[in-house]
């Protein structure tokens, strides 16, 4: 049997508490990043740099751009102008480049930090290929609804025309 660890005894626990917050954070899969009131990112991980390389604007005011869809949602419930009482949001945000659409999922929290004051903590995914694959399953629906609809009028015309050449 595998117990957790009580991970509040150990003297060094805050330290420890810090590396594993630093590798949540810091993990290559998720999306991280916390945004003071005025909408400025003002910590992001790697992860979340990289989803916005393409935006015009970069560094602290890349939710600012003009090619984010939804941001503007985002902006609203970081400055406390969208839902003030509530305490979560889920945002889709969605980033169109001259080439390309990026989807982007993102549960914001707000909270409070000593050194920020309030702020919003952002944690998400990118959800392009997920919707990129969904998309291309309708069309293949689609066309095998189609390509059933063709074989069943080429069968309703060749009957008559079946029994005419006889």
């Amino acid at each position: 049997e595998i117990r957790p660890r009580d991970w509040s005894s150990d003297v060094c626990s805050s330290d420890l508490n810090r590396r594993l917050l630093a590798a949540i954070v810091e993990s290559p899969s998720a999306l991280t990043a916390v945004v003071d009131e005025r909408g400025d990112v003002v910590h992001a991980n790697r992860r979340f740099w990289d989803a916005f390389r393409n935006v015009e604007i970069q560094g602290a005011g890349v939710l600012r751009s003009a090619s984010l869809r939804g941001a503007d949602h985002l902006l609203d419930f970081a400055s406390g102008a969208r839902q003030p009482e509530a305490q979560s949001a889920e945002i889709e945000i969605q980033i169109v480049e001259a080439e390309r659409k990026s989807f982007l999922h993102l549960s914001a929290t707000r909270q409070q930090l000593a050194d920020i004051g309030s702020c919003v903590v952002l944690v998400g995914h990118d959800e392009t290929e997920r919707l990129q694959t969904q998309a291309a399953l309708v069309q293949s629906a689609k066309l095998v609804t189609l390509g059933e609809m063709a074989t069943g009028i080429a069968h309703e015309l060749n009957q008559p025309l079946f029994v005419i050449s006889r």
